[in-house]
């Protein structure tokens, strides 16, 4: 049974990592996430709260209502959430990065240890 909880952590590792790199591209709807990742509604709409309450991604109102009912909401990345720096070290290289959230890779720099 301890291997259930480990595998359900990593699934839900997995399914934030597809809606971050979905949301990098492009703005998205929450039926269009759902569709896109063939995730439920609702487990989508528990990786959508999660990530909002980390500041990760925020929600966009579309002023266009182009079918009666309510107005669809779109998710988009948190521009202002920060920069991640990463530096790896192995045996004959030094590896840095420095990335903004919303971009893909702003620096890389791959040095060879002496």
């Amino acid at each position: 049974m301890a291997n259930a909880g480990k595998n359900q952590s990593y699934a839900r590792f997995k399914n934030n990592e597809l809606v971050l790199n979905l949301l990098r591209k492009k703005e998205y709807s929450a039926t269009e996430l759902s569709k896109e990742l063939g995730l439920s509604n609702a487990a989508l709409s528990q990786i959508m709260s999660e990530l909002s309450e980390k500041k990760l991604v925020r929600q966009v109102p579309c002023g266009d209502r182009t079918t009666l009912g309510r107005r669809r909401n779109y998710f988009s990345l948190n521009g202002d959430y920060g920069i991640i720096v990463a530096v790896g070290f192995r045996i004959t290289k030094f590896i840095s990065l420095l990335r903004i959230f919303r971009a893909s890779c702003c620096w890389r720099n791959v040095s060879a240890t002496d």
